[in-house]
């Protein structure tokens, strides 16, 4: 019988593409499981070789040297949301659509679909979560490695409980519940507003709520969790990416911290579940 098997035990996984993607949308969310005893596992599909660095730093690091420090930097983060288990694919990180990078032998984009999904499924089995949170189709805001991300996932939720399926990547396992997180149309009118209201700059370069990548109608918003006794745990992890925190690049992460109560989230699958999850996902209207 594997591991919390026929126990109270919950379990939840997460799978992102970069370190601290895991902290901007589901810091609170990994946070709140692991305040109320849930088992949390975190998948991070590249390393971010070819991520920015933080000016302020005054590093000089080549891709191998970022990869380095921004996987101590992971370590960090996923110590702070409490974590239990870590799981890294190791994949170069793939560069924005259309670019030169996409193609690199090592790229997540370029991977053959059939090898990353043998591994992804063979940790759901492993690890066996009920509940597992991943980036909706467009991969939130478009990026390749989002989107890759986001179809193993929901490809190996799908091919970890189908016994024919990579029979050496361990027993069978079916996921209940497939959640995609949702940056609320209004949440972000809200940041703007609040952040004009103190007499700073337009923080999206002038472009409304409806106009951000990232950004999601309220009506596609299905659940949230409450995240404010936590709060302080999601910045705290976040503040751990050092060389991604910083002024070069501020709008997302700003954003993704101005929303101190609550992390919304669409569901995708919903399957009967042999666990209670009603302290963690409010469903709208409730």
């Amino acid at each position: 019988m594997a591991k919390g098997e026929g126990q109270a035990e919950r379990r939840l996984m997460a799978v992102h593409a970069h370190p601290d993607d895991e902290s901007i949308t589901t810091g609170g969310l990994l946070a709140r499981c692991a305040r109320a005893g849930v088992q949390t596992c975190l998948l991070t599909c590249t390393d971010g070789r070819h991520g920015p660095v933080n000016p302020d730093l005054g590093l000089d690091l080549d891709p191998d040297g970022l990869a380095l420090a921004r996987a101590a930097e992971l370590d960090a983060a996923a110590r702070e949301l409490g974590i239990q288990v870590l799981h890294r694919l190791g994949y170069h990180d793939s560069g924005i659509a259309g670019s030169p990078a996409n193609q690199a032998s090592r790229a997540f984009w370029s991977q053959p679909a059939d090898d990353v999904l043998a591994r992804v499924v063979a940790i759901i089995r492993s690890f066996r979560p009920h509940v597992l949170v991943t980036y909706d189709p467009f991969g939130c805001t478009g990026h390749p490695d989002h989107i890759a991300a986001h179809r193993t996932a929901v490809l190996a939720v799908e091919a970890a409980g189908e016994a024919g399926m990579y029979p050496a990547a361990g027993r069978p396992w079916m996921v209940s519940r497939l959640f995609y997180p949702v940056f609320p149309v209004s949440a972000m009118r809200a940041f703007i507003g609040e952040t004009l209201e103190q007499g700073r700059p337009h923080p999206m370069r002038g472009l409304d709520a409806e106009e951000i990548n990232y950004t999601r109608a309220d009506e596609t918003v299905t659940h949230w969790v409450d995240i404010g006794c936590v709060y302080e745990r999601k910045c705290a992890a976040l503040s751990r990416h050092r060389t991604q925190v910083g002024r070069h690049y501020p709008q997302m992460y700003r954003s993704a911290l101005a929303r101190r109560e609550r992390e919304h989230f669409r569901i995708a699958v919903d399957r009967p579940c042999p666990r209670e999850w009603g302290d963690i996902f409010q469903p709208v209207g409730k």
